[in-house]
């Protein structure tokens, strides 16, 4: 399957830690809650970029909690680069992920600093959209 307004091809399902939005939405759990999740999980490589080792799964997702999103670089579809960041509930924990995905040879600095802060307008629109409801 191909996405009609990237490009990019993509894949029906997959599981949560191999996408962006996913690894964005786990990173909201603690360590050990993502431990627990992953026990007995076999993490299957998409491509050779995929991050397969839980180990290393828990430490992106360290890192995205600190710089407050994620990309993925064509660990799901090669050819392929996402931006994820969280979107929080009224509580502070996130409830959903927004992301821009782009072909690779797109992914320029300037566009990764656009995508960004759109990204972060939006996430901060719909933010105050749900704190209103």
């Amino acid at each position: 399957m191909t996405s009609r307004t990237t490009g990019c091809k993509t894949r029906p399902s997959v599981t949560l830690g191999l996408t962006d939005p996913g690894k964005t939405l786990l990173a909201g759990l603690t360590e050990t809650e993502v431990r627990r999740r992953l026990e007995g999980v076999a993490l299957q490589p998409m491509t050779e970029y995929t991050i397969a080792d839980p180990d290393e799964l828990v430490r992106e997702l360290q890192r995205i909690r600190q710089n407050g999103y994620g990309e993925d670089r064509e660990e799901y579809v090669v050819g392929c680069r996402c931006v994820a960041m969280p979107v929080h509930g009224r509580d502070g924990r996130p409830i959903a992920a927004m992301s821009v995905s782009v072909p690779t040879p797109r992914f320029t600095p300037r566009l990764e600093r656009t995508i960004h802060e759109e990204l972060a307008r939006t996430v901060r629109e719909l933010e105050e959209l749900l704190q209103d409801k």
